[in-house]
């Protein structure tokens, strides 16, 4: 474990965010705005979240030039269970930014590192869809976050169902890896990647997939404040072209 130290004279961190954000902004799926998540709950934090993702696919009208965003505010009110609401935002190429649901995640650390080595953790999500015939979305999500040496690797698996009048049938599937390596005690440089295996009752190979990967910067910047921003191009037909995602988070 690192410790948190500040840094002298030009920020590190700054730095490679400036460098990472040049290649943010030429990218502008169903899964950019979406990050790899972690399974530590932290007892009485608060943070709040803002994400803004973009796409672009020459092929998909409902992917190119879209723009999405949320805001995030999550508890921990113990060591072991913490509850988080946010708020999400869509806007389609040529349109306004539209209300798209409002999401209330609860999240468990049941797998702590100092007993198995790994923090282990699952949540339980449910959106309220807006709109009165669109479905709703419920979800269950496994977290593995492993440590070694300078590296962590962390590992999602989620599946979801819709509920309501217009659901499609079937339990979707996706699994996501992050590996990271820890340049110093505030910053950190990895890859992603996201393996969207859509409807499992309706399989039609890894084209039809979203598969997408690419590199990933996490920073602290003091006070409470951090960042992540990444930058993913498709490796499968279904795939978005390319997509980019910037977070802000103030935790306390």
């Amino acid at each position: 474990m690192h410790k948190q130290s500040g840094y002298k004279h030009q920020n590190p961190a700054a730095v490679a965010l400036a460098a990472f954000m040049s290649l943010f902004a030429e990218a502008a799926n169903a899964n950019s705005n979406s990050a790899v998540g972690g399974a530590t709950v932290d007892a009485g934090k608060t943070a709040v979240e803002w994400r803004i993702a973009m796409s672009e696919d020459d092929e998909d009208a409902g992917q190119d030039g879209r723009v999405r965003t949320r805001v995030h505010l999550d508890h921990a009110f113990s060591s072991l269970y913490a509850a988080r609401l946010v708020y999400n935002v869509d806007k389609r190429k040529d349109d306004n930014f539209e209300f798209s649901g409002l999401s209330l995640q609860n999240r468990f650390h049941v797998l702590k590192k100092e007993d198995y080595g790994f923090d282990g953790g699952i949540r339980l999500n449910y959106t309220f869809a807006d709109g009165d015939k669109k479905p709703d979305v419920l979800s269950l999500r496994f977290y593995q976050q492993i440590p070694y040496k300078a590296w962590e690797v962390r590992f999602n698996q989620i599946f979801e169902t819709e509920i309501g009048e217009e659901r499609d049938g079937g339990l979707l599937a996706e699994w996501r890896t992050q590996v990271t390596y820890a340049v110093n005690d505030n910053l950190r440089l990895g890859l992603d990647l996201f393996h969207d295996l859509g409807n499992l009752e309706h399989q039609s190979g890894y084209s039809a997939q979203e598969h997408a990967a690419g590199p990933v910067l996490k920073a602290k910047l003091g006070g409470g404040y951090s960042i992540e921003a990444a930058y993913r191009v498709g490796i499968s037909d279904a795939s978005a072209d390319q997509s980019g995602t910037f977070i802000l988070t103030k935790s306390w």
